[in-house]
């Protein structure tokens, strides 16, 4: 069995505290966006009208295989 895992710098790991969400983003690239994040900023500017295409492009961007978890908690100690 694998288990996929994210590594999250100790020093960052406070700001994901309350949940993360992994999406795909521009290019071959990840986005990690804290869960507060992304309620408050990111899905503000994914809304509009499904008829323009580059907000429609934005949402099968961002929301397709969008992954929402709350971390860990560390295991170092």
């Amino acid at each position: 069995m694998t288990t996929r895992r994210l590594t999250i710098p100790t020093e960052l790991r406070a700001e994901f505290a309350s949940g993360v969400v992994l999406t795909r983003g521009f290019g071959s690239y990840l986005h990690l966006y804290a869960q507060d994040v992304w309620d408050s900023q990111v899905e503000p500017a994914l809304t509009g009208s499904i008829l323009d295409e580059h907000v429609a492009d934005l949402n099968v961007k961002f929301r397709r295989g969008k992954t929402a978890a709350t971390p860990d908690r560390s295991r170092a100690g």
